[in-house]
């Protein structure tokens, strides 16, 4: 993965630990602005950037790349689309978890 994945990467790592810790009960830290919709859309972000950077450097997009995207993705659109949301209040557990492993993962 490039500099720009990592860079995101760091930023969705304490995030996501923030998050889970929040859900559990261990600790609460209040921003300005909604940490799960920040999240939401570096999830999604990432993933757009992972395609389009296997698009540049690969010469296209292998299915599995599409498909794991959109298993990544979805959490997150779930989120930011209310409608979508039939998790109710343990969506939030699962997209902070779904924020860590793709942000370590990111650093390999």
């Amino acid at each position: 993965m490039g500099i720009i994945e990592k860079s995101i990467a760091v930023v969705m790592l304490p995030l996501s630990i923030l998050i889970i810790l929040e859900e559990a009960g261990i600790f609460s830290f209040d921003l300005f602005v909604d940490k799960l919709v920040i999240g939401a859309i570096l999830l999604i972000g990432l993933q757009v950037v992972s395609l389009v950077f296997s698009v540049k450097h690969q010469g296209g997009v292998r299915a599995m790349n599409i498909v794991i995207g959109v298993v990544l993705i979805i959490p997150a659109l779930i989120y930011l689309i209310p409608a979508l949301n039939f998790f109710g209040e343990s969506l939030s557990l699962i997209l902070g978890t779904m924020m860590f492993v793709e942000s370590v993962y990111a650093f390999h």
